[in-house]
């Protein structure tokens, strides 16, 4: 290389540039900063370990402490810590937890682990749990003789309990993304006989992802593979008490708990055993219960009254939903963000859909049911809701009043109410109730001279001391008795009118204004009727009928057989005939002191009747 080619040499002093001092102050910053960062971390770590290091010579201080807190002896076995990296992590084995005064074991822990993250916990000023783990969990419920479930020796003293409270509050503010995850958890139930049911939890997982909290777990029953719930929980703010979201229950209870629920009872109604199966999704919203949805299969449940035990309801199926109300919907939102105290009411309505059962031997078909809670009572709504096999059922429970129990039982419904809408009073509400429906092939009983009928249709409304049913003749024929009056029954392909009744002072009254009937291939029938029945004196009948088309042949349908005499009446239905009748109507009174009947007939019309021995002719005579 020649001489010339060469480079020129660099000088020895260069002048820097105001832009490059600028880098080179901020890289050298940076680089201190570094420095300084990773001696913190340095030091933060060897204290940190050097410290943690005799961590179990402190478990009994630590055990001591807890003891103080909770008002139980506390022991810890032992204690021990692990450093990974940055993140310190606690392990403690053989915790339990015994009462003071009883030496009952009220929890047992083998192993729980507890790891912090502490870049996260750095960043968002905050708790967070990079892993907890608890494993091998034991722990009892007892049921107290008043029937509360509560952990065995596990009673707080009252300010144990307000500080359980404020611990919480102090962890939903500070704890974030925390992950749980429990092992071997074993739940024992000891009802107030004594006997213990086992419930095995193998694992519980509680994860923050994704800015969501997520739980799942399922249970089975003790020393089996048999599966007896699972769920599966996704929202926010599960720690904090105002939580979002959402939870899947699957159930699947078998026998398990036959005689733990025996002493709830509602209107000494009590469950002594079932098998509960089905689904459910609740929504939440700020801490409150929304809304459930889900699907129900009860193969069995098994219902007392008093001393007595009822036949088993089975194969109980159904789809059901509630949703609270929009007052409690409202104040479920409010009460949180504007800390304001939550009103009475807005309990919600429960719906009940496709629902069915077998009981006794009687099908129940499916049919929709509303329940809805309101101030002073509840509101019962169904549709397509079988009489027969659910009378026989309501007929057995103390739910109705006495006289509406009274009712089911003497006039016996059959058929199907459409559009019920059924109001009951809260307990000792002087015993009133109101029934309105749509009547659809209904047949009921005679009863205190209400009429016998079957093949109805209709409008029906019942209260305590009256009710009324508008009929028509939707699905013909229909049949009509009055054991009371007539003998026989009639079968009309048309019948339409309103009969109403009242109850009071012991006199029973049932009358109408205007019925419109028509006998199969008979005379059609007009007219009205007024009957009393009186428990402390005499019965009245008043009765008002207008014929047509009717011949001597009808004669022995329409005399009330039980009224007149025998005399009259076998003169009436062999003497006569040939009838014929004019255009008018028959009015009739009659009273029954129960030894002797009277009967006074009023014939404003026009009829010509013959008889084997004379003939006659009879106008407008009384």
């Amino acid at each position: 290389m020649s001489h010339d080619d060469r480079e020129p040499p660099w000088p020895e002093h260069m002048a820097e540039s105001p832009p490059v001092k600028v880098a080179a102050k901020l890289s050298s910053l940076v680089w201190w900063f570094l420095l300084v960062v990773l001696l913190v971390f340095a030091l933060y770590a060897g204290v940190g370990r050097q410290l943690t290091r005799n961590v179990d010579a402190f478990a009994d201080d630590l055990a001591e402490a807890l003891s103080a807190r909770i008002g139980h002896d506390v022991a810890i076995g032992s204690l021990s810590s692990r450093w990974f990296w940055l993140d310190p992590s606690f392990t403690a084995r053989n915790i339990s937890i015994a009462n003071r005064d009883s030496d009952v074991t009220v929890a047992r822990v083998d192993h729980l682990q507890v790891r912090f993250d502490f870049l996260s916990s750095l960043l968002r000023m905050r708790v967070v749990f990079e892993d907890f783990e608890v494993d091998g969990v034991e722990l009892a419920l007892n049921q107290s003789e008043s029937g509360e479930v509560e952990v065995r020796g596990a009673e707080l003293p009252e300010p144990v309990n307000h500080r359980l409270k404020d611990w919480l509050d102090l962890a939903g503010k500070w704890l974030s993304e925390p992950y749980v995850k429990i092992t071997r958890l074993s739940l024992g139930i000891r009802d107030n006989q004594g006997n213990v049911r086992t419930v095995d939890v193998p694992q519980l997982d509680l994860v923050y992802r994704k800015g969501l909290f997520r739980a799942s777990g399922r249970a089975i029953k003790s020393g089996t593979t048999e599966q007896l719930a699972s769920f599966s929980l996704v929202g926010k703010h599960f720690f904090r008490g105002d939580f979002t979201g959402q939870l899947y229950l699957d159930v699947n209870s078998g026998r398990l708990f036959d005689g733990l629920i025996d002493d709830y009872q509602w209107r000494s109604i009590r469950v002594e055993g079932f098998d509960l199966g089905g689904e459910a999704w609740l929504t939440f919203r700020d801490g409150e219960l929304l809304q459930v949805t889900g699907t129900v299969r009860t193969p069995y449940l098994q219902l007392g009254v008093g001393q007595e035990s009822l036949a088993p309801i089975e194969n109980i199926r159904a789809r059901f939903g509630w949703r609270r109300s929009a007052a409690g919907a409202l104040d479920a939102g409010s009460s949180q963000r504007e800390g304001a105290v939550k009103q009475p009411g807005g309990t919600g309505e429960w719906h009940l859909k496709q629902l069915e059962w077998t009981w006794n031997g009687n099908q129940v078909s499916p049919f929709s049911l509303r329940l809805m809670p309101e101030e002073g009572g509840v509101t019962v709504i169904a549709d397509a809701l079988p009489l027969g096999p659910t009378r026989r059922l309501l007929s057995r429970l103390p739910i109705l009043p006495e006289r509406g129990a009274d009712a089911l039982e003497n006039y016996r419904p059959r058929g199907y109410l459409d559009r019920v809408s059924l109001w009951l009073p809260e307990l000792g509400d002087d015993n009133t109730f109101e029934l309105t429906g749509q009547l659809r092939d209904l047949s009921v009983e005679a009863y205190r001279g209400a009429p016998g009928v079957s093949g109805l249709s209709g409008m029906l409304y019942v209260a305590r001391n009256a009710g009324y049913v508008q009929m028509d003749t939707a699905d013909a024929p229909v049949r009509l008795s009055f054991p009371q009056l007539y003998e026989n029954g009639w079968a009309f392909s048309q019948l339409d009118g309103l009969v109403a009744w009242q109850l009071k002072d012991g006199i029973t009254r049932v009358f109408s204004d205007s019925i419109r009937m028509r006998q199969l291939d008979g005379p059609g029938l007009t007219g009205a009727f007024d009957l009393k029945l009186n428990r402390a004196g005499e019965d009245n009948l008043g009765l008002k009928v207008g014929l047509e088309g009717a011949d001597e042949n009808a004669l022995e349908d329409l005399i009330p057989s039980k009224v007149v005499s025998t005399e009259l009446y076998d003169w009436l239905t062999t003497s006569i005939t040939r009838l014929m009748l004019l255009p008018g109507f028959i009015m009739a009174m009659a009273r029954s002191a129960r030894t002797h009947h009277r009967v006074h007939s009023y014939l404003p019309w026009s009829l010509i009747l013959r008889t084997p021995a004379s003939a006659m002719t009879r106008a407008g005579r009384k």
